[in-house]
């Protein structure tokens, strides 16, 4: 009766879709990543956690100070627009940045594939807000499949 139990916890184990529960676990916390590389373009990073370069040229240093933006770093950020269209694109077996502004090319051309992405500390930071939520799945597919005492 116990190997009975055992093997439908074993059967159950095995049949669990790992990177479903991955990917599902990324897509839960989308918003919380997607900020990740905004906050790290106010603080002009890119994901390879150098300065965005080149820098702003002189007329664009006056326009930021003049309406009170940074204007010390290469932030991509004038009205939002940019920030506001970057997204997490989850696949099988991992994600990636991107953006829906159409000024997303031309900032790639200038800036660097970089812009999207993130910086190995907010990599390591999604990897724990992400891990939080899978060994949560995990934990309840284990109890699922896990031998009930009887009643």
């Amino acid at each position: 009766m116990v190997a009975k139990a055992f093997i439908g916890l074993l059967d159950g184990l095995t049949s669990l879709d790992i990177a479903a529960m991955v990917k599902a676990s990324v897509e839960a916390h989308k918003a919380e990543i997607e900020d990740l590389n905004t906050d790290q373009l106010n603080a002009g990073l890119s994901a390879n956690g150098q300065r965005i370069t080149p820098p702003y040229v002189p007329f664009t240093v006056a326009v930021k100070q003049a309406k009170n933006q940074p204007s010390d770093r290469v932030t991509l950020k004038d009205e939002g627009d940019f920030h506001r269209s970057i997204f997490v694109k989850t696949h099988q077996n991992a994600f990636e940045m991107d953006a829906t502004d159409p000024k997303t090319p031309a900032l790639v051309g200038k800036y660097g594939e970089e812009i999207l992405g993130l910086t190995d500390r907010n990599i390591n930071e999604a990897s724990e807000i992400i891990e939080e939520t899978l060994v949560k799945q995990f934990e309840q597919k284990i109890d699922t499949y896990a031998p009930k005492e009887p009643r």
